[in-house]
């Protein structure tokens, strides 16, 4: 829905949502963590990176989710599952896939 943008540091939270929901309902890691890497990486926001560990848990996320999401919890569950030392790797294989590199 986005109302909880836009974040003061950047994270892109409906991506993060979005790639976290499908991890649990396809069981597709290695898929997951590579959509997360590009969705993050800003390949198609063209906004930079918004990685769910850059969450500095401020609230202001909190403060305009009119569902009482526990943002900042669910953004953890995303660097939990999604993130790993192989992010910006996949990212670059991302872009290279892609023609922007």
């Amino acid at each position: 829905c986005e109302y909880c943008l836009p974040c003061p540091v950047g994270v892109n939270i409906p991506s993060a949502f979005e790639v976290l929901n499908k991890l649990y309902m396809f069981k597709n890691t290695e898929e997951a963590k590579f959509m997360y890497a590009i969705r993050g990486g800003g390949i198609f926001s063209g906004l930079g990176e918004g990685y769910a560990s850059q969450c500095i848990q401020c609230g202001e996320c909190l403060e305009k989710c009119p569902q009482n999401i526990p943002i900042p919890e669910v953004l953890e569950e995303a660097v939990k599952y999604l993130e790993d030392d192989k992010v910006k790797e996949r990212l670059t294989m991302g872009k290279k896939m892609l023609n922007m590199e």
